[in-house]
């Protein structure tokens, strides 16, 4: 569904829902953008398909386009509704890490510093109350200042990366990191031959992977049904297309643990992983993937493992530097404004609290948190 438009200057900005995100202009505009694989042509195009047109929820997609009709931005949104209140977001709903404005790279530095567009693409948002953009990267909150400005608050969640270079475990690890890694890694080659693969076919991946991780993570979209159409349907697409990946640490015929990630243009994001700690605990399975996997990355033309989202210990352990991470946060009705306060007043008040949610309306930090 499109609707009205507003002209600002030499870009035309409109709301196009239907906007495709396996077309060639879309995949053109990401190739030269510096967005990051939640933003991908296929990430995205099934982020609409199957999550985005559920109960309740409204794709909000505003694009920018120059005088020849070529893309110059788009930003992912969408709008849904929880406890009666209406929500607009980006294209997370749990499941990205990472949410960005596409801009074209050639006219990125330009757009980053206008400030006359943030009213035109208010103008075309339906009516909400809160706007909530979770997820920005400290790099990438510039990329969203044209269109959303002053609204950034500074979540206490970190991201975690690694820069990869030839000898990134001696630069990052410490020394007893890494012999703790070495024992583990020969311990478990004396129980069976240890190799890092490549599941080419996805088909008992998501299985797998649920199974170990059942019963060790509160409310697992993994287990939820809309969603676990939504991984298959990025593997299925993903992993013939050099997106997404399914890597495995195998003892022999046993899998020690397994992983589900994303990788474009050098950036590789660690999504879902699990391990079989039942039999291989004391081996940390989880652990022992993420250090040969991130030497691979290496040898395969990466310069970034991104951990992403989350504040475990195991990522700095590992040598990842944490990051800053943002929240885009404004009231749009009465309502909404008066959660925005109530939260702001809850994190500050939350050091003193035992339970967070027991000093808000019924669903305003679930909302906002």
């Amino acid at each position: 569904m499109k609707h009205f438009s507003k002209i600002v200057a030499d870009i035309t900005i409109e709301r196009d829902d239907n906007l495709d995100f396996g077309s060639p202009a879309y995949a053109a505009l990401f190739e030269s953008s510096s967005a990051t694989p939640f933003q991908h042509p296929i990430w995205l195009a099934n982020f609409y398909k199957i999550l985005g047109s559920g109960e309740g929820r409204e794709p909000v997609i505003i694009k920018g386009t120059d005088e020849t009709g070529a893309l110059v931005f788009v930003l992912p949104l969408l709008l849904h509704t929880q406890y009666g209140i209406r929500i607009i977001e980006g294209a997370d709903l749990g499941v990205s890490d990472y949410c960005c404005p596409i801009i074209r790279g050639s006219s990125e530095e330009t757009l980053i510093a206008r400030r006359d567009l943030d009213s035109a693409v208010k103008a075309l948002l339906p009516a909400y109350d809160i706007l909530r953009i979770r997820h920005v990267r400290c790099s990438d909150r510039r990329l969203w200042l044209p269109f959303f400005q002053d609204y950034f608050r500074e979540k206490e969640t970190k991201s975690h990366d690694i820069t990869i270079s030839q000898n990134w475990d001696a630069q990052y690890l410490s020394k007893n990191t890494r012999g703790n890694l070495k024992r583990k890694l020969k311990k478990l080659s004396q129980v069976d031959r240890v190799k890092l693969v490549d599941r080419e076919d996805p088909s008992d991946a998501l299985g797998q992977i649920a199974e170990f991780r059942r019963g060790r993570f509160q409310n697992d979209i993994l287990f939820t049904e809309e969603y676990r159409k939504f991984y298959e349907a990025i593997l299925a697409d993903g992993i013939p297309g050099d997106f997404a990946c399914v890597n495995a640490l195998e003892a022999g015929d046993d899998t020690v643990s397994i992983a589900f990630n994303i990788h474009d243009r050098g950036h590789f994001c660690a999504i879902m992983i699990a391990g079989d700690y039942e039999n291989f605990g004391k081996y940390s399975p989880g652990l022992l993937l993420d250090y040969k996997l991130i030497d691979e990355r290496r040898k395969r033309g990466d310069t970034t493992y991104d951990f992403t989202i989350g504040n475990e210990t195991f990522k700095t352990n590992l040598g990842a530097t944490p990051r800053s991470v943002y929240c885009i946060e404004k009231g749009g009705s009465t309502l909404g404004v008066l959660l925005c306060r109530v939260l702001q007043w809850a994190l500050k008040a939350r050091d003193k609290m035992s339970r967070l949610y027991t000093i808000a309306p019924q669903g305003a930090v679930l909302l906002l948190v």
